[in-house]
């Protein structure tokens, strides 16, 4: 039964499809990691105005006495190191991630489609090292 789509129509669906849903993946693990980023600035203690902006609030808010922000200050510089070292691991877990499932999606493409997707891929790496680096 042919239903009025060749099979190299459906195979050319087929990859338009993949294509798609692999740059829904990384681009949800990219907006992950940017979103990690941010947090992890937020609680940087090198960052003052940030960590100043964070305690005012919560003292503002909560009307913290003086020993209670003095607390909340030693807690806020205590977390930053541990928000980088989870941004490092988790980096490390997101990059093996995407180098896994990139690697499974060439197994479905012809050559000429796994060229064009590591140009994209490549294309897609330098913008987001562009943004990191004006971050």
């Amino acid at each position: 039964m042919n239903e009025g789509v060749s099979k190299g129509g459906r195979r050319a669906w087929a990859a338009v499809i993949v294509v798609f849903a692999a740059g829904l993946v990384v681009g949800g693990l990219v907006t992950t990691v940017l979103i990690r980023n941010h947090v992890i600035r937020v609680m940087r203690h090198d960052r003052p105005p940030v960590h100043e902006m964070v305690a005012r609030r919560l003292t503002g808010d909560l009307d913290l006495s003086a020993a209670q922000r003095a607390d909340l200050d030693e807690i806020l510089r205590q977390y930053g190191p541990r928000f980088e070292e989870f941004d490092r691991i988790s980096r490390t877990e997101v990059r093996s991630m995407a180098e896994e499932m990139e690697a499974r999606i060439r197994t479905i493409l012809t050559p000429e489609q796994q060229t064009r997707y590591d140009e994209n891929i490549e294309k897609m790496r330098e913008r987001f090292k562009s943004r990191k680096k004006r971050s």
